[in-house]
């Protein structure tokens, strides 16, 4: 049976703090390579890899292409995460 699905409400601030906390939880991380591929940057950022790619394309996130796929530097992911604010952030 599957379960339901929790709707988490956060205000601006909230989220801009659980944004902040997952860098630098993620900064100290040492599980994911420097260089990353796709799938690994997404399971970084918690989102889809398609989303990933989106990312790329609509919000600059960093990336370099090698051939057909993308690969992401870790510290300049982070660094992008960490520089932009929160989208409703004051």
């Amino acid at each position: 049976m599957a379960e339901t699905p929790t709707v988490v409400v956060l205000t601006p601030d909230q989220l801009n703090q659980l944004v902040r906390q997952t860098w630098e939880q993620a900064r100290h991380e040492t599980k994911l390579p420097e260089v990353m591929s796709r799938d690994e940057v997404a399971m970084l950022l918690q989102v889809h890899p398609k989303t990933a790619n989106n990312y790329v394309a609509e919000r600059g996130l960093p990336a370099h292409k090698l051939g057909q796929e993308y690969r992401f530097r870790r510290s300049e992911v982070l660094d992008r995460l960490s520089k932009q604010p929160a989208k409703g952030a004051a």
